[in-house]
């Protein structure tokens, strides 16, 4: 029993993530060159621009965020 309430309380931790990028997904479909710190949280802009070496105030949400 400790492993499905373990895993339940996974879903509940990751769910709201999930959502998350989904809605960050469907802003680059809809206007990829959107800058991406008008969707995403700057502390998350801030982790994303040191991991792909971009600067956050230049980042869009289509071209720099994973699309190529």
């Amino acid at each position: 029993m400790q492993t499905v309430d373990g895993l339940i309380r996974l879903l509940g931790l990751l769910s709201p993530l999930a959502v998350r990028l989904l809605q960050v997904r469907a802003c680059a479909r809809e206007d990829p060159e959107r800058p991406a710190n008008a969707v995403i949280e700057p502390l998350m802009l801030a982790v994303l621009a040191q991991r792909t070496g971009g600067s956050p105030l230049t980042m869009t949400i289509g071209t720099d965020l994973g699309r190529k």
